[in-house]
């Protein structure tokens, strides 16, 4: 038998170009469709503002630090700072900065699709599908990892998926997957399967030298963090995980809601994770995906144990790159019919809640967006730091002058939540007490209060004396096991950072050598907080405005109140109290321990006011006393519902306590019978 050449190459006639050229523009309006939702839909977050803050003092030159008195790492994805930290000093700017950052590698991920994809028609489909999803389009910007997290997904499945020899193969999937752990350390758990199953090939020793080398970046992170931080976990670790003590049952209801909402809400990413795990089981050829949905199943359990989040769908949108990337690789036999079908199917899905964000011209108000502990945060904060919103973008430390202007001399200490913005605008000069995510100490503690709380918003009360703790340098915590532990926890974030006593220290801590004082003072003190005693003649001074608790010396009013103690019993016409913050304050009048009167001094919780001068009539009544209790009264309108028949409690009952119970200071620092 004689070979001839081959034949020529048969050419596609006139009616297959036309379809062909009729596939490659829909697949360019499909491109051009999702670029214009993910430029319509840009915004930034608050939370990106917590990291942003980091960005700026190290800028600056004070480190990797959010308050520059401490080091603390309050951000949660390191890999994403340091680009961000890197871009910044180039730039000289953050928020245009951190929406191309995260531009670049939104278009690396969908890079990778494509060339998974390879035919027009499934590239049609994917972009299609992915401009539909609310959870990919919203969390491409944010000013969060999540647009870093979906390239380093895409680079691991495309990995994992292309196959080559097995040990080259591991060091790529490990360099992947070490990279994805820096950039948000939870998202390992969607790649551990997949990393396990290329391993499992190799021998011990054949695997552990390329797996060791690809996780050398993240391995010197950890380290990295835990000689500059004393621990390699941030804060918001121990805020959302370590130290919350909360019943599970309680968790895995908010996880269930959480992954429900995510139905709901975003149905066109509910369909694609379901629909890949469905697709890849149906038949026995494409079980070479199971490791990646093994991935995804992982990383489903982990938000239910976790018991989701706060921020709607944000959690979805990690597991659906992996979904529609295995997709995008297990659907290229498809018929053109069922592809069709498949960006039909998102389209409609994505019509379903309403209309998407892209095509609203005006955002929807957040609280209609409410699933019990679920916000939809991009309707929250896009008026303000949403790419086209007409305000002007928030400038670090930009808020110095009104310091000044209020009379605040040197460091400005306030404690609230939603410290993002806030404390970016601050700058250097503002110390914030975080009571959900940034604080060092408090986020050591568990949650106050376990009836009432909202996830991802935990709230820690401030003890006794902290805050005199850190205004003045000098130890002053009121429970003297918490004040041995801080002493130990100060030296760890404020002592010298080449010491080796910092350095025992730290690991010490780290080993929990320490925690017994922490579980002494939360069942002496944490949840019944004391009443403190003070003498009167401690608080003689007379303050002049402008005033502050932080900077004059004064006594804070804690949760259970003061008692100040008079040498005799007192009679006058009033009395007159230098009070500061607080939306108001609760008196009682006493001798002993019988109530002679009571009353509510409303002040107003102004935090640029500072300590004003209060006047108070004394009634008949109220003659002869010889000691004052003052505690807090959140809403003195509620003074009438009383504890035990007093007062002081009120606040407790008109507050919620998965709100901030301590966004405001009350203090006195002059207390004067007339």
């Amino acid at each position: 038998m004689t070979l001839g050449p081959p034949p020529p190459a048969q050419q596609p006639g006139p009616q297959g170009r036309s379809a062909s050229r009729a596939l490659r523009i829909a697949a360019g309006l499909a491109g051009l469709y999702l670029l214009f939702v993910l430029v319509r839909v840009a915004w930034l977050c608050d939370d990106a503002y917590i990291t942003f803050r980091t960005v700026e003092n190290a800028i600056a030159g004070h480190g990797l630090r959010w308050n520059v008195a401490d080091r603390v790492q309050t951000y949660t994805h390191p890999l994403w700072m340091l680009l961000l930290l890197a871009c910044r000093a180039v730039t000289g700017e953050v928020f245009y900065t951190a929406l191309g950052l995260s531009a670049a590698c939104t278009a690396a991920a969908v890079a990778l699709f494509l060339r998974q994809a390879r035919t027009a028609v499934l590239v049609a489909v994917i972009l299609t599908v992915l401009a539909c999803s609310r959870a990919f389009t919203t969390y491409a910007t944010s000013g969060l990892e999540n647009p870093l997290v979906f390239a380093l997904l895409a680079a691991f499945a495309a990995t994992f998926l292309r196959s080559s020899e097995l040990a080259r193969r591991l060091f790529w999937l490990s360099l992947w997957a070490g990279l994805l752990a820096t950039a948000r350390l939870d998202a390992a758990v969607l790649v551990a399967p997949a990393l396990v199953a290329a391993a499992w090939p190799l021998r011990w020793r054949q695997a552990l030298g390329p797996a060791l080398l690809g996780f050398l970046p993240f391995i010197c992170w950890l380290g990295f963090a835990t000689f500059y931080y004393g621990t390699p976990w941030p804060s918001t670790a121990y805020a959302k995980a370590i130290a919350v003590d909360l019943p599970r049952l309680p968790l895995l209801r908010e996880g269930l809601n959480y992954l429900g909402d995510i139905v709901t809400r975003d149905p066109t990413t509910a369909a694609a994770i379901a629909g890949s795990l469905l697709w890849c089981l149906s038949r026995t050829s494409r079980r070479r995906y199971l490791p990646l949905q093994a991935g995804i199943w992982l990383y489903l359990l982990y938000i239910l144990w976790i018991g989701g989040d706060f921020m709607a769908t944000r959690f979805a949108a990690a597991p659906f790159v992996l979904a529609l990337f295995v997709l995008a690789d297990a659907l290229r036999p498809a018929s053109g019919r069922a592809l069709g079908a498949i960006a039909g199917g998102a389209a409609l899905l994505s019509l379903s809640p309403g209309l998407p964000d892209a095509w609203r011209t005006a955002p929807i108000d957040s609280a209609t967006t409410m699933n019990g502990s679920i916000i939809d945060e991009r309707a929250f904060y896009v008026p303000r730091l949403g790419l086209w919103a007409p305000l002007n973008r928030p400038k670090p430390d930009s808020v110095h002058a009104l310091y000044d202007f209020w009379g605040m001399k040197g460091r400005v200490f306030d404690v609230r939540g939603a410290v993002g913005e806030f404390g970016f605008l601050g700058g250097p000069r503002l110390h914030l007490i975080d009571p959900w995510l940034c604080d060092p100490l408090l986020m050591r503690l568990p949650i106050f209060d376990r009836e009432h709380w909202r996830v991802g918003h935990y709230t820690r009360r401030v003890p006794e004396g902290y805050l005199e703790t850190l205004t003045s340098g000098t130890n002053r915590i009121h429970h003297p096991a918490l004040a041995a532990y801080y002493e130990r926890l100060r030296l760890v974030t404020q002592g010298p950072l080449w010491s080796w006593e910092r350095l025992s220290t730290a690991f010490e801590l780290l080993l929990g050598r320490y925690d017994h004082l922490l579980r002494q003072y939360t069942a002496d003190e944490y949840r019944n907080p004391p009443r403190l005693d003070v003498a009167a003649g401690e608080l003689a001074a007379t303050v002049q405005p402008p005033a502050h608790w932080f900077a004059t010396p004064c006594r804070l009013v804690g949760e259970g109140g003061l008692r100040l103690r008079f040498a005799a019993p007192q009679r006058g016409r009033a009395i007159t109290l230098d009070l500061d913050g607080g939306d108001g304050y609760s008196l009682l009048f006493r001798t002993g321990e019988t109530v002679l009167y009571e009353t509510v001094v409303k002040t107003g919780d102004k935090f640029y006011e500072g300590l004003r001068l209060h006047r108070i009539d004394l009634p008949e009544a109220a003659q002869g006393f010889d000691n004052l209790v003052v505690a807090r009264a959140v809403d003195p309108v509620l003074d009438t519902e009383r504890a035990g028949g007093e007062v002081i409690h009120a606040f407790q009952k008109s507050r919620p306590s998965h709100g901030i119970t301590n966004d405001s200071v009350w203090a006195i620092a002059g207390a004067r019978v007339e």
